[in-house]
């Protein structure tokens, strides 16, 4: 039988080991990734007596039966799916950020540039005479220029920034993996008293990567972890309990792709779709649409002032020429072309062309090119060319079926945007057609001359063609053939 001793000293050693665990929690509360730690009490119970008989030990004493970590594997996934979408909207609210800088610098943005040229020219219009108008609508318009020139490339830097930023996070997260990895092998080795630290570097190191990616993690009998991308079971591995799977990234024109997998065997996965490189990959395609809006808008201010512009006279007696030249329609190709087919672009009038791009893919048993509009409407068909709005498309080479050409007639214009007027009198200020009285008119007659643009023809059929005969028209309510009525 136990002593009383024995008991008493039993749970002075026992508290003695409770109130280390307790210390030790405290010495480490600003630890990053310790784990609060229990010490879990159990009863040293006597020995058993027979069937027959009941055991007279009354108990001999306490011990610490096993020390654990304090935490909830639920809410600590919970948490860091949390953290991931705080990563996501984080990268992407800093990107946005850095591109309402480069649109709104301060004053000199592209609106307020525009609006000061409209204003000198409404000053050119209103002394057509003078060159002192003329010449600041000249500073104006290539300030108008400039500005795009300037957002253009901003943009562009702000994206090539953006991918650096995205390589860089690859490398942080392939490095945050391996590490990952070290700590399984150790767990293979370890016993269980030497593992809670090890325990908890992994928790640390999965927290870590999720700021990266969202990840879902399972843990096997010995502590390793297998991470896979995205928030289910279905996302590529990108760990697993003693392999790697290095994850890497290419940015095309309007995105990011991501794979996973060893170098010549890897895969392309969707499924980053949380963390800082989903929100930096979503700051991408903002700035890139972005972009395009900008090269629409240089494309229409070129084609619409153009087209004013030529209708009038200049000082010096001629048609008005071109006031801005950006860059001619550009052709690109789909990158999992086959064949060796090629487009060529010929332009036959600048006012008709639309800033919308056109993607052709070619039709092996049609033996057609087919273009579609960004919502997927086709626009256009040929085998050798095809005709668009102010422009011909001609193509050439040998094409395989599904090979892609893409017709961008905006991209580039606010880049390559230039004011092409030279000198003041280049302003095309006067109306091509006069109209005035001849000076031996004995009367006070007047006569105006405009251009107007010719009314739209309409597709309505005739009524004829649609109601039926009667005597007045009230009584013309039999329809002859489906159609719009008027």
């Amino acid at each position: 039988m136990s002593s009383l001793f024995d008991i008493g000293r039993s749970g002075l050693d026992t508290y003695r080991r409770a109130l280390s665990v307790t210390g030790q929690n405290i010495a480490n509360v600003n630890t990053d990734g310790y784990k609060r730690r229990e010490a879990e009490l159990k009863e040293v119970s006597a020995g058993q007596g027979d069937i027959y008989s009941v055991s007279s030990n009354s108990g001999l004493g306490v011990r610490v039966s096993d020390i654990k970590r304090s935490f909830d594997e639920f809410l600590l996934n919970k948490a860091r799916n949390a953290g991931a979408n705080a990563e996501t909207s984080s990268a992407y609210l800093g990107a946005l950020e850095q591109l309402q800088t480069v649109l709104v610098p301060g004053e000199g943005n592209i609106g307020t540039v525009l609006e000061e040229f409209f204003s000198s020219l409404h000053d050119v219009s209103n002394v057509p005479a003078e060159m002192g108008p003329r010449i600041v609508a000249m500073e104006r318009g290539t300030a108008v220029a400039d500005v795009f020139n300037e957002v253009a490339r901003s943009i562009t830097t702000l994206k090539d920034g953006l991918v650096t930023q995205a390589n860089q996070g690859i490398n942080d997260l392939n490095a945050l993996v391996k590490g990952l990895l070290n700590v399984n092998l150790q767990l293979t080795k370890a016993d269980a008293g030497a593992s809670k630290s090890l325990l908890d570097n992994r928790d640390m190191l999965i927290d870590k990567i999720s700021e990266f990616v969202e990840v879902n993690t399972s843990i096997d009998a010995q502590g390793r972890a297998t991470l896979r991308l995205g928030g289910s079971v279905a996302g590529p591995k990108i760990i697993d309990a003693e392999k790697t799977y290095n994850v890497s990234m290419s940015s095309l024109n309007d995105r990011f792709t991501f794979k996973v997998g060893a170098q010549g065997k890897e895969t392309m996965t969707n499924q980053v779709t949380n963390g800082r490189l989903a929100g930096i990959e979503q700051g991408y395609r903002t700035a890139f649409e972005t972009a395009g809006k900008i090269d629409d808008l240089a494309h229409l201010v070129a084609r619409d002032m153009n087209a004013v512009h030529r209708k009038g006279v200049t000082l010096d007696g001629d048609l008005g020429g071109d006031m801005f030249v950006a860059r001619r329609p550009i052709v690109d190709f789909g990158p999992t072309n086959v064949g060796q087919a090629y487009a060529e672009v010929d332009v036959e009038d600048m006012a008709l062309i639309e800033s919308k791009r056109v993607s052709f893919t070619y039709n092996a048993s049609q033996n057609k090119w087919i273009g579609r509009d960004n919502l997927g409407e086709v626009v256009a068909s040929g085998t050798n060319s095809v005709k668009l709005p102010g422009m011909t498309v001609r193509f050439a080479g040998q094409a395989f079926d599904n090979d892609e050409i893409i017709i961008d007639p905006s991209r580039g214009a606010a880049e390559s945007l230039v004011f092409a007027l030279k000198r003041g009198e280049e302003f095309a200020a006067a109306a091509a057609r006069l109209a005035y009285a001849d000076s031996a008119n004995t009367s006070t007659s007047v006569i105006t001359a405009k251009d107007a643009a010719a009314a739209a023809a309409s597709d309505l059929p005739a009524l004829s063609t649609v109601f039926g005969d009667a005597i007045s028209s009230v009584a013309a309510t039999d329809f002859l053939s489906d159609g719009a009525v008027a």
